[in-house]
Parts: C-alpha cells; structure tokens; sequence
C-alpha cells in the first residue's frame, strides 16, 4: 500500500501542478487561447486527462487492497481501508482546486479583448466635497 500512496501523493502534487499552471496562464487573443486548451488536451492535460490519471490510482489501489485482502484480521482490513479512504477524499479535493483553476482559465478573457473595455470618463473629486464625485466629460 505504500506504494500506492507515493503515487497518490505524487498525483495530488501534479493535480495542484497544473492547477497553478491553469491559473498564471493569460492569451493575448483567441486564437492563442485556442491553441494552448488544445495544446493541453492533446498532452492529456485537460479535465479528462486528470480523471484518467485518478482512475488509475484507484485501479492500482484497489488491487493492492485486494492482494493483502487474504490472509489478514478484520482488524488489519479496517487500517488498509483508512490510508485509501484518506487518499481518496485528498485526491477529490485536488482535483476540486485543479477542475476550478482549469474553468477559470477556460473562461479568461484574451488581453485583446480586456482592451475593448478601457475605463471611460475620469473621475474627479469636487474641491470643498469629501464624498461627492464629478465626472470630467473630456478625459
């Protein structure tokens, strides 16, 4: 089982990997932004790509559970099952932060367009007026 759990913990810290990758990453334009969501689905970098990589932890996990399933006490049984469990709710919750972090990236608007929604009028304080604001019509 420890095997297992080096891999689990090594899937968390890819899984948390990425999901700091997903957020620093900005596009200049849409084609880019494009071309980096298709540049990670095809390296397996994508949502689907992170499920795969958990199932297989699971798989793995489970057999190793299996194998040392024969011959051990109910007592032994219950303290392999906790390890997994734990490795288990760890992964949901890094796989949580990563589906987020990938959505958000997902969703991130191109600099090119961020630039269509340049901030209008100045505004500018009245003399004599602490909470009163104008708005300077020329810039």
């Amino acid at each position: 089982i420890s095997g297992t759990s080096l891999w689990g913990e090594y899937t968390c810290a890819e899984f948390r990997r990425r999901a700091a990758l997903y957020d620093d990453t900005t596009f200049e334009t849409r084609e880019e932004k494009e071309e980096i969501i298709k540049k990670w689905k095809e390296a397996g970098m994508d949502l689907s790509g992170a499920h795969e990589l958990w199932n297989t932890w699971e798989t793995a996990a489970k057999r190793a559970g299996i194998l040392q399933f024969f011959g051990t006490s109910s007592r032994s049984i219950s303290n392999m099952m906790y390890p997994f469990h734990v490795m288990s709710t760890r992964l949901y919750g890094n796989y949580d932060f990563l589906e987020h972090a990938y959505r958000r990236a997902e969703g991130r608007l191109p600099r090119e367009d961020l630039k269509k929604f340049e901030i209008g009028p100045s505004i500018k304080k009245l003399d004599g007026d602490e909470g009163d604001v104008t708005i300077d019509e020329e810039g």
